[in-house]
């Protein structure tokens, strides 16, 4: 199995790559966004990836931690040569075999503001989030309490201390690709389940995943039987083909 020694980030400019879980799949202003090469060793410290797991939906269900979990795993299969700072949000209140701590927009606040204080501008924040969506937003659940809702701009102004940093977020919801607008910037790549007019699936109360974070896994696990180098493009363009086999 060929491991990848060393990914560099291009980010030149807002990258809104989608996956819809519907006939209607498309990505736009897709470009290469990763120059794979091996890594050069040098004066440089290697970028460090910090990585923000929101597992937004409660009730018991397995599916939103499962979700970012499984990211994590991938991330740190793709990174496994940098140093990896992990912390995920779950929800999910009941048996979590993790023990994660809850979600609240003040603890992500915090959390960013701590971010922020010691990133540097060669180093990588990853943003995954698994829940329920609707037009413009995403709802949380703490266990079987009622949901919230939490909208795209409000995301956004809570990342404002990192506005100007390296980041890829990767939201599974229905309608997720409404929060691109609300998300995008000069430093960012998107990945979203939907479109901005329509559902993601695989979020029921009995599901192990979301369909688009499976599809991702799927994808991500199929490239490491093949001797190519790891790519973000290729990546997704895999996943939209998985998913729309499954529809």
């Amino acid at each position: 199995m060929l491991k990848l020694n060393y990914i560099i980030f291009l980010f030149c400019s807002s990258i809104l790559l989608y996956s819809c879980s519907n006939n209607n799949l498309n990505s736009t202003k897709i470009i290469p966004t990763f120059q794979n090469e091996k890594e050069i060793k040098n004066k440089n410290k290697t970028s460090k990836i910090y990585f923000l797991g929101l597992a937004l939906w409660g009730n018991g269900e397995e599916w939103s931690e499962n979700d970012i979990i499984d990211l994590e795993k991938i991330f740190r299969d793709v990174y496994f040569n940098r140093k990896f700072n992990s912390f995920i949000f779950s929800n999910k209140g009941i048996d979590s075999k993790n023990k994660l701590p809850y979600f609240s927009e003040k603890k992500l606040e915090i959390l960013i503001k701590n971010i922020s204080d010691l990133i540097t501008e060669k180093d990588i924040i990853i943003i995954t989030i698994s829940s329920h969506g609707f037009p413009g937003g995403v709802t949380y659940r703490i266990g079987i309490t009622p949901s919230a809702p939490i909208l795209g701009d409000r995301i956004q102004e809570i990342l404002r201390p990192i506005k100007e940093n390296n980041i890829l977020i990767i939201i599974s919801s229905c309608y997720s690709g409404s929060l691109i607008d609300s998300l995008k910037g000069t430093n960012r790549i998107i990945f979203t389940a939907a479109s901005a007019d329509k559902p993601s699936f695989g979020c029921d109360k009995e599901s192990k995943n979301s369909w688009f974070i499976e599809s991702l896994n799927e994808s991500y696990y199929k490239h490491l039987n093949t001797k190519k180098r790891f790519s973000l493009k290729k990546w997704f363009n895999e996943t939209k083909n998985i998913v729309k086999k499954k529809e």
